[in-house]
C-alpha cells in the first residue's frame, strides 16, 4: 500500500485544503505532467474546475510541492451514489446491459431489495463465513451496497448534494432481495435468493450482505469478465482469486494499477487507480452555513482506460449509476474495492490517445476495509474463491419461497416431491370444526365432497408433480395454506384478499390453470364445476365464509 510517510502528508493537506472553495478532495495519486505521469508519487487534490493559474488569486493557488513531495491538481465534481432508481435509465446508455436474472448466484449479477423506493444496483463478489470451508459453507453472502438495499435520499442545496440521508433501513433477516423481477410493488417470489444480513453506510463505508437461502446455487466467479489474450473480453466467467493489495506509492506514482469490473449498467470496463487513501466532499455546502461535509474517506479513486473508439460526443466511464455495488479486480482476479459512486472527471491524457468528454471517474471502499468494518459488527467474512470458474456449490438447506399475503411476508420452505403413496401428516388443529360448519352449507359440502372424492390425485399432483409445485408455490397457494391453518389453530381465520400485490382470485386462476394441466379427465371436469361455482372469497372473516357457501353462485 501507499506508504505511512505519504498518508500522513496526505492527512495534513487533506486538514487544510479541504476547507477551500472549489476543492473536492484529496488523495495519493501522480505527478502528471502534459497528461502523462511523471513516476513521481504526489498529493493529487481533486477540484471541481482546473482554472488556469492567471484566473486565480495567491490565496486560491496550490503550492508545488508539500513537504518536499509534488502535489497534482484533478478535475472531479458532482460526485454521486452509483445505484440506479427503479425503472430510470442512464441518458447515455439507454438500456442496461445485464439487470435479468440469473443462477446460480456470481459477482456482477443485479440485485435489488424490497425496501420501498431502493434501487437497482450489482453483486460485487459472494462472501462466506471465516470460520467454514468456502465449498460447504453453511452462511454464504452476497455483497453489495448498503445504498442499494436501504432507501438513500441525496439532501440538495440549490442543485449541489450537500449530504445523504437514509429513508428507509433494511432489516436484517426479513428484508427480501432478488433480481430483476423483485419491483418496489410487489415481492415477486422468483427473483428473491436472499435476506439482508447487515451492513451499514458512513464516511468510512457503504457496504450490506444478503445472506443466500438454503438450496440456492452459487459460484465464487464473476459473471462474464474475462480478458482472454485472443478474442472478445467479457465471454466468460473467471474465478475470484481472493482480495487485492492496496496500490503502493510506485503503482500509483506510473498509474500501473490496472483493474476491471463488471455491473449491470455497463458491463466490463476497464480501468486504473488514478489515487488511493482520497478523502471526497460533497459538492454543496449545508444550508445551515456550516463547512462542507466529507462524503467519503480513506477511498479509491479509478479512471477509466482511455478508448479511442469511443465516439467524441459519447462518454467514457468506469461506473455509472446501476453498477453500485460491484467490484474491482486486479489481473489476477482479486477484488480490490466496493464500487459505490461515480464522479465527472476531466480528461485524463492528451490527446492522442483521450476519454472524450465527459468521462466518469469511479469510486471505491476498499474491500479489504469493508471486511474490517463487518468484523467490527461481529460478522467475519473472506472472500469466497475458487481454483478455476464453473465450480458451483448449493446453500445448505431447504429452498423457500417469500410471498405477501395482505401485506404480510410469508417464507414457506419448498420440500423435496413426496414419493406417491405416501401417508398423509396429521390433520392440522381446529381442521374438525371446519369441517363440521362447511357440512352445514351447501357450497361448504360440495367442497367437501370434492376433496373426497378427489384428495389422493391433488396430493400427488402438489407433492410429486414439479411443475404443479411451482405453480402452488410460485401463486402464492403455499403462504395463503399457512395463514389458513395459522388462522384455524387461533380461532381468528380470515380469507387474505391479496397475494404478491394481485387479488386472491389471480392465485386461484393460476392454480386452476397448472392443476387442471396435470389432472386427470375426472379432476379437470370437477375443477372446472367448483372454479365456477365458487363465490368470491376475498378477505372474508369465518363468519362472513359460512354465509357466502351457504348462498353459492354460479359465475
Amino acid at each position: 500500500m501507499a506508504s505511512e510517510e505519504m498518508r500522513n502528508l496526505r492527512d495534513q493537506v487533506a486538514r487544510e485544503f479541504l476547507t477551500r472553495p472549489g476543492v473536492t478532495g484529496v488523495g495519493i495519486g501522480a505527478k502528471v505532467v502534459e497528461g502523462r505521469p511523471t513516476g513521481q508519487v504526489a498529493v493529487t487534490v481533486f477540484v471541481e474546475e482546473k482554472l488556469p493559474r492567471t484566473s486565480l488569486t495567491a490565496a486560491e493557488l496550490l503550492p508545488p510541492e508539500v513537504d518536499g513531495v509534488p502535489t497534482d491538481v484533478l478535475m472531479l465534481r458532482d460526485p454521486q451514489l452509483a445505484a440506479e432508481p427503479i425503472g430510470a435509465k442512464h441518458p447515455d446508455e439507454g438500456v442496461y446491459v445485464d439487470d435479468e436474472r440469473h443462477r446460480p448466484i456470481t459477482g456482477g449479477m443485479a440485485i435489488r431489495g424490497n425496501v420501498v423506493e431502493n434501487q437497482l444496483g450489482t453483486i460485487g463478489c459472494l462472501l462466506h463465513a471465516a470460520n467454514e470451508p468456502p465449498g460447504a459453507a453453511a452462511n454464504v453472502y452476497a455483497l453489495t451496497c448498503h445504498h442499494v438495499i436501504a432507501n438513500v435520499s441525496p439532501l440538495y442545496n440549490g442543485d449541489k448534494i450537500f449530504g445523504l440521508r437514509v429513508d428507509d433501513e433494511p432489516t436484517v433477516g426479513k428484508t427480501i432481495c432478488g433480481q430483476n423481477d423483485l419491483k418496489m410493488h410487489s415481492t415477486c417470489c422468483r427473483g428473491v435468493f436472499g435476506r439482508y444480513a447487515g451492513g451499514e453506510e458512513d464516511v468510512e463505508w457503504d457496504a450490506a450482505v444478503v445472506r443466500l437461502d438454503g438450496g440456492t446455487g452459487y459460484r465464487y466467479d464473476m459473471r462474464r469478465a474475462s480478458v482472454p489474450a485472443t478474442g472478445e473480453p467479457g465471454d466468460d466467467d473467471v474465478a475470484v482469486a481472493g482480495v487485492a493489495p492496496l496500490p503502493t506509492d510506485q503503482q500509483l506514482a506510473t498509474h500501473s494499477y490496472l483493474v476491471r469490473k463488471r455491473g449491470v449498467a455497463t458491463g466490463l470496463t476497464g480501468g486504473y487507480v488514478v489515487a488511493a487513501h482520497s478523502d471526497i466532499s460533497f459538492a454543496g455546502e449545508p444550508p445551515d452555513g456550516g463547512p462542507r461535509r466529507v462524503w467519503a474517506r480513506d477511498t479509491l479513486v479509478i479512471a477509466p482506460h482511455p478508448n479511442p473508439q469511443v465516439p467524441a460526443d459519447e462518454h467514457n466511464h468506469f461506473v455509472v449509476k446501476g453498477d453500485s455495488g460491484s467490484v474491482s479486480m486486479d489481473t489476477v482476479n482479486r477484488v480490490l474495492g466496493l464500487n459505490f459512486g461515480t464522479a465527472l472527471a476531466g480528461v485524463i491524457q492528451p490527446t492522442p490517445p483521450s476519454p472524450p468528454q465527459p468521462t466518469y471517474f469511479g469510486l471505491a471502499f476498499p474491500v479489504s476495509k469493508v471486511l474490517t468494518k463487518f468484523a467490527g459488527k461481529g460478522v467475519n467474512l473472506k472472500v469466497g474463491t475458487a481454483t478455476e470458474p464453473g465450480q458451483t456449490h448449493t446453500v445448505p438447506g431447504s429452498p423457500t419461497i417469500t410471498s405477501v399475503v395482505d401485506g404480510e411476508r410469508v417464507v414457506v420452505p419448498v420440500p423435496e416431491p413426496v414419493p406417491a403413496g405416501a401417508a398423509a401428516g396429521a390433520p392440522p388443529p381446529g381442521v374438525d370444526q371446519l369441517g363440521a360448519d362447511l357440512q352445514a352449507t351447501p357450497g361448504g359440502r360440495e367442497l367437501l365432497d370434492f376433496w373426497r372424492i378427489h384428495s389422493p390425485e391433488l396430493r400427488r399432483l402438489v407433492n410429486s408433480d414439479r411443475r404443479v409445485a411451482a405453480a402452488w408455490h410460485r401463486s402464492g397457494g403455499s403462504a395463503v395454506y399457512q395463514i389458513l391453518l395459522r388462522g384455524l389453530e387461533n380461532g381468528a381465520l380470515r380469507i387474505p384478499a391479496t397475494v404478491n400485490g394481485q387479488p386472491l382470485e389471480r392465485c386461484l386462476d393460476l392454480l386452476h390453470r397448472a392443476l387442471r394441466a396435470a389432472a386427470g379427465e375426472p379432476l379437470r371436469a370437477a375443477l372446472d364445476r367448483l372454479r365456477g361455482g365458487l363465490p368470491d372469497l376475498a378477505g372474508l372473516t369465518y363468519p362472513e365464509l359460512l354465509t357466502a357457501l351457504s348462498h353459492p353462485t354460479t359465475r
